[in-house]
């Protein structure tokens, strides 16, 4: 209500009953929060083979030229429209999954669901009504999300193997990440420290 604008002139601000109000509101919101118009949420892109995951984790953000030099490259092929913007590296389901350079236009979707995958989930929607496609590449099949419980046990299981993942809490922090990537590594995985139940299944056997 804070944010709410009359957009179709009738003199009331009503985003319950008015699509135009309500959509108006939204981009109000939005726009308050540092919206960049003209700018996009995010690029699908694909790494090359031998990607530097570890490197990747570290420098958490930098401009889309960087990326380019290490091989970060939009999945449509076509250039980044500008190469000095700022990104980050957003792999969902790991290495074997779809993968995207987020902007600074994602961010501002958080302000109101502070989630990745919902801010995903609006952009991939307003791409698609504009008339873009599905994503390039698919989720992996018959992978899962996992509980607490289950992320504990995937600590044990790296801590009985031999990696130093702390106390296991179910709570997946720098330890873990390192310990699963040293793992990935060792067993000849890409090494993206990415935790799921196909990981979880691979440990077990």
């Amino acid at each position: 209500m804070r944010y709410a604008i009359d957009y179709n002139g009738d003199g009331r601000k009503d985003i319950w009953n008015s699509v135009p109000d309500a959509l108006g509101s939204t981009a109000n919101y939005l726009n308050a929060f540092g919206w960049r118009p003209g700018e996009t949420w995010g690029y699908e892109v694909k790494v090359p083979a031998g990607f530097d995951f570890a490197r990747a984790r570290q420098m958490e953000k930098a401009s889309l030229s960087q990326w380019q030099q290490m091989g970060v490259l939009r999945v449509s092929g076509k250039a980044f429209p500008r190469g000095g913007d700022v990104a980050r590296l957003y792999m969902p389901a790991g290495a074997s999954g779809p993968a995207f350079l987020l902007l600074p236009n994602f961010d501002v979707i958080k302000r109101y669901n502070n989630s990745d995958s919902y801010a995903l989930a609006v952009g991939h929607l307003a791409d698609r009504i504009i008339g873009g496609g599905s994503f390039a590449t698919p989720w992996p099949a018959g992978d899962y999300a996992l509980s607490k419980a289950q992320r504990t046990e995937l600590q044990s299981l790296l801590s009985r193997a031999g990696y130093d993942v702390g106390t296991p809490d179910g709570v997946v922090g720098p330890k873990t990440r390192a310990a699963v990537m040293a793992f990935q590594a060792r067993a000849g995985l890409p090494a993206d420290g990415h935790v799921s139940g196909l990981l979880l299944d691979r440990l077990k056997r």
